[in-house]
């Protein structure tokens, strides 16, 4: 007889988000490429960050979509963007005047390096 549990194994980035956050300029010179993720995931609204590098110039885009696939805001809309790290809060809606409604959200990415998507929960 065997048991099985629901598991879930998640990877991490190698640099954790408050690195990320507190780099000096200088540090930023040599960047590389980071894949996208949102930390902290689950958030609470307000709190949660989507956050990648780039390490070659080129269009960034990235977007939220609901589960329906409905974009829900986008956050970098295709401007040719310089190697860098790139920090997007997720907590608000479109205009950024309502916060966004507990449930599970997408994120897609479109840097030089590739095309990402995730996903990200929002609780209370």
């Amino acid at each position: 007889m065997f048991q099985i549990d629901n598991v879930s194994i998640t990877l991490l980035p190698p640099t954790s988000a408050e690195v990320l956050a507190s780099a000096p300029a200088p540090a930023l010179q040599s960047i590389v490429f980071l894949a996208p993720w949102v930390w902290p995931n689950p958030a609470s609204a307000g709190e949660a960050h989507l956050r990648f590098a780039s390490a070659r110039t080129g269009p960034v885009r990235a977007a939220i979509y609901d589960v329906s696939g409905r974009l829900v805001r986008t956050l970098a809309d295709g401007a040719v963007s310089a190697p860098t790290v790139h920090d997007f809060a997720l907590g608000r809606s479109a205009t950024g005047s309502e916060a966004l409604a507990m449930g599970i959200y997408f994120y897609g990415v479109q840097i030089p390096e590739g095309s990402f998507g995730g996903r990200f929960v929002i609780m209370r």
